[in-house]
């Protein structure tokens, strides 16, 4: 083999590596999709607000829903809860909206309250005897 041909040789075998390299390290980092990972970052700036729920006047064990702004992604958002008491019966929807089943509570007005990573809000709901 002459020395051209032996360097051709060589050179092709590192390109060959690298590309190998190159390909394991965009597979070890891109979801079964074949996109790229982003890593779920929140607002802490983006400080939540709700402007509505409705109905305005719901009994226990009604769904609700909750409409506002700066609610994030459904990573960045935490919590809904009735006054004192927290609730795992909510469903997020989107930035804006999230969906809530009341608990049992006694009637009254109480607060409606959104928690996420960048704070809370309140609204006031009216809750009805059942």
């Amino acid at each position: 083999m002459t020395q051209r041909m032996t360097s051709l040789w060589v050179i092709g075998g590192l390109i060959g590596v690298l590309l190998s390299w190159s390909i394991a390290d965009a597979k070890s980092s891109s979801p079964s999709s074949g996109k790229p990972v982003k890593p779920t970052t929140c607002d802490y700036r983006a400080h939540p607000t709700i402007t509505m729920v409705t109905p305005t006047h719901a009994k226990p064990g009604q769904k609700i829903t909750i409409s506002g702004k700066n609610f994030g992604t459904k990573h960045c958002f935490h919590s809904v809860s009735f006054g004192p008491k927290s609730t795992d019966a909510w469903t997020y929807v989107s930035p804006t909206t999230v969906e809530a089943t009341v608990p049992n509570l006694l009637p009254g007005a109480v607060p409606v309250t959104v928690s996420t990573e960048a704070g809370t809000s309140q609204y006031p709901l009216d809750v009805q005897a059942k």
